[in-house]
């Protein structure tokens, strides 16, 4: 009356048996090594802040204050 099913889910199947592989600008291990990241933020977050005098200001105080 009982034994092993003869059906066969979907779920049952394997998924995701593949990694994708990066593509030339994807941030792949080389090219990080390459970038300067901590120039890169200082240099963004110099941008943002210059844009936004209250916010300079926030973020002088908080460093200040550590």
């Amino acid at each position: 009356m009982f034994g092993p099913r003869s059906g066969y889910s979907s779920k049952d199947a394997v998924a995701h048996t593949e990694m994708k592989a990066r593509q030339d600008g994807q941030d792949a291990a080389g090219e990080l090594e390459k970038r300067d990241l901590k120039k890169e933020l200082l240099e963004k977050e110099a941008k943002h802040f210059s844009s936004k005098p209250n916010l300079l200001a926030a973020k002088q105080l908080k460093v200040s204050r550590l």
